[in-house]
């Protein structure tokens, strides 16, 4: 698993200073509840772990929504 600054790459993106590097957002939430929600458990070597422990397995950044307001 790789140590990454998802938060630092997604503002160079937004803000077009990435060179090129892109984020790996699968959306995994629904899927993931949906699993908690039937109460099956979660694929090996998947079973047990909580959202953010499946995000760093699969070393992937969750979505972060980020709004921005105009100035008047």
């Amino acid at each position: 698993m790789k140590n990454r600054d998802f938060l630092t790459l997604n503002r160079q993106i937004i803000h077009k200073e990435a060179n090129g590097k892109v984020l790996w957002q699968p959306r995994i939430i629904c899927w993931y509840a949906d699993r908690q929600y039937r109460n099956e458990p979660l694929p090996e070597p998947y079973t047990g772990m909580s959202i953010r422990e499946l995000y760093d397995a699969l070393d992937c950044s969750n979505r972060i929504m980020i709004t921005m307001r105009r100035s008047s």
